[in-house]
């Protein structure tokens, strides 16, 4: 089986040191590594971003994708083995990681013993197969920095991936796995730029381009 865990990151080399090392102790002989640093000069931003990590990492025929960004912290080697194991076992192929920020505070519902709904999509820590991304493509670019996971994500639920919205997947248990940096939010280079302008923005081309999923979310 192979894995590829991408890591996107953006001015932010201590936080991307703390990843890294827990990269090194927990996962270095479980998957190969692929970093996107800065997004290059042009700061395309994360559905960008997320698109060369997908793309390598397809070209490298991993079976199992993970995309991390500079901020979550692996734990343990469950940050990927756990979430593979949930895959097998639940059939669902993309998951996300609840943990960051404040968003979710409390889960939906929990789905048997492997998995929990989360009110919201974050997308720090996420796993996806490379099966669901051939059948769906990978994230919408003309989102910028605001609501492409959340898209991306409908799409895939829609294709039968992972569970219908309202909510979004995440192994049970994957608090032990992963750790949020403390102050990552506030520190964010995306929220200390026009994250509400940009927020409109996506709302109004989702609205516009694909009304019909964009429906599902905001009603």
């Amino acid at each position: 089986m192979s894995i590829g865990l991408g890591i996107v990151t953006c001015d932010r080399p201590d936080y991307l040191k703390q990843v890294l090392a827990g990269v090194n102790e927990h996962l270095r002989d479980l998957c190969s590594v692929v970093l996107v640093e800065s997004d290059g000069p042009c700061r395309r931003g994360v559905a960008h971003a997320k698109n060369q990590l997908f793309k390598t990492l397809l070209k490298q025929n991993c079976e199992y994708i993970f995309i991390g960004e500079d901020d979550v912290v692996p734990q343990s080697s469950a940050a990927i083995e756990g979430y593979i194991a949930t895959s097998e076992a639940t059939g669902i192929q993309h998951f996300q990681f609840h943990g960051h920020g404040t968003l979710n505070p409390n889960p939906i519902h929990s789905m048997g013993n492997y998995v929990t709904i989360w009110p919201n999509s974050v997308g720090a820590w996420c796993m996806y197969t490379a099966r669901s991304l051939r059948r769906v493509g990978l994230m919408d670019e003309h989102f910028y920095n605001a609501l492409e996971h959340v898209e991306h994500s409908i799409r895939l639920a829609n294709a039968g991936y992972c569970p219908t919205w309202p909510g979004v997947a995440d192994a049970t248990g994957s608090e032990m796995w992963l750790k949020e940096i403390p102050g990552s939010i506030e520190n964010s280079v995306i929220r200390q730029g026009d994250w509400m302008g940009n927020f409109e923005k996506a709302k109004d081309y989702w609205q516009r381009t694909k009304p019909d999923t964009y429906h599902q979310v905001f009603g």
